[in-house]
């Protein structure tokens, strides 16, 4: 979710600093070339994640099996050759770079072009797309967790450790798309907010107070890398940066209360407020406790026996 929010900030910022400042702003190949950067982050990203698994479970290493301490290790390797890969095939799609673009872009002379990125792209997404794939495909992913196949089992282990708790008992399809739905919702309101509400009215003024160059200014001696008033520039964004990443427990507690009125009320929860009405419908509970329990209970089982 981090990783999300940090991607999704960088995306706007840069939409919102553009010519136009709008989301339309986006369909301009130089706009769009700049927004697919967030892939070099979302690897650099990763990468942290990664060491960081490393430095949190090393103590346990020794109760682990060689193959999950293999799967850190590639995971390690294959990170640190997406943050050497993805940012050299994307200087390399720049027509004019600078820096250390211009550096990447000498040192692979014409091997590379434009292509060849968005075909790094495709293939570090892939298994994203998979994840997200058996997400949404609940009974795919339940066959593949239960199954025997060498293949199946290697892909799973890249993919996740091997379950021997509630493995092959997820969520029916139905639920999955409840579930992705209110936070499909939640986040579009949310980004959506951050962009025209807290994001693009800085814009301007950021601009306008970089334009102006200080010649002369205090604590120079401490600060003596600060021009065009990037102190300032790094005040006002703070408060901004900090409720972009906590404003999500506010969305959260709005939808949550909003879905749950909805449900609540289509589910007839509280209809029964009196023990009148409680002794009128006790003869019709243990039927209903039946058929929406005991009956999903044997379905469960005969579906982990066959």
């Amino acid at each position: 979710m981090w990783i999300f929010f940090i991607l999704a900030f960088q995306v706007m910022l840069i939409v919102s600093w553009s010519s136009s400042g709008s989301l339309s702003g986006i369909a301009d190949a130089t706009v769009f070339r700049s927004v697919l950067s967030v892939f070099i982050t979302a690897a650099l990203l990763n990468f942290i994640k990664v060491t960081l698994d490393i430095l949190l479970t090393f103590k346990a290493w020794g109760n682990m099996e060689w193959t999950q301490i293999l799967r850190y290790l590639l995971k390690f390797f294959v990170g640190i050759a997406w943050i050497i890969i993805l940012p050299v095939t994307y200087s390399s799609s720049i027509k004019s770079p600078s820096g250390a673009g211009k550096l990447l872009n000498s040192l692979t002379r014409n091997w590379y072009n434009q292509s060849v990125y968005n075909f790094a792209i495709v293939i570090y997404m892939i298994p994203n797309i998979l994840a997200a794939l058996l997400f949404l495909l609940p009974q795919l992913q339940n066959i593949m967790e239960r199954s025997n196949w060498r293949a199946v089992i290697l892909l799973m282990w890249w993919i996740q450790p091997r379950l021997y708790v509630a493995r092959g008992m997820h969520e029916d399809i139905l639920s999955i798309f409840k579930y992705v739905f209110f936070w499909v919702v939640l986040l579009t309101s949310k980004l959506a907010f951050s962009f025209y509400v807290e994001i693009s009215p800085m814009i301007e003024p950021t601009k306008f107070i970089l334009d102006q160059v200080v010649g002369n200014y205090e604590w120079h001696e401490i600060f003596p890398f600060l021009p065009h008033n990037l102190g300032v520039v790094i005040t006002i964004w703070a408060p901004i940066v900090l409720v972009y990443f906590m404003d999500t427990q506010i969305w959260y507690a709005i939808f949550s209360t909003v879905f749950g009125g909805v449900s609540g009320a289509l589910s007839h929860v509280g209809e029964i407020r009196t023990l009148g009405m409680l002794r009128v419908r006790f003869k019709s509970m243990p039927d209903a406790f039946r058929k929406c329990h005991v009956a999903a209970h044997k379905e469960v089982l005969y579906s982990q026996m066959f």
